[in-house]
């Protein structure tokens, strides 16, 4: 069984502070996402520096 598939009463079976949004915070994907800082890995930062470097090669003379 995965995290995922416990219910809310599985969570509290296993200590009565967790709730189904406990699991948000475990999520990888959001916590990647997170990560908004300079050469981070959220897809938006990662996105950015792509697009910098893109423009800093073209201004270089390579071609994409």
């Amino acid at each position: 069984m995965t995290l995922r598939e416990l219910d809310a009463a599985d969570l509290r079976a296993v200590d009565e502070k967790l709730a189904p949004q406990t699991l948000e915070v475990l999520d990888a994907a959001r916590n990647v996402a997170a990560r908004q800082l300079t050469g981070g890995p959220a897809p938006a930062a990662v996105e950015r520096e792509l697009a910098r470097l893109e423009a800093e090669l073209r201004a270089l003379g390579f071609e994409l």
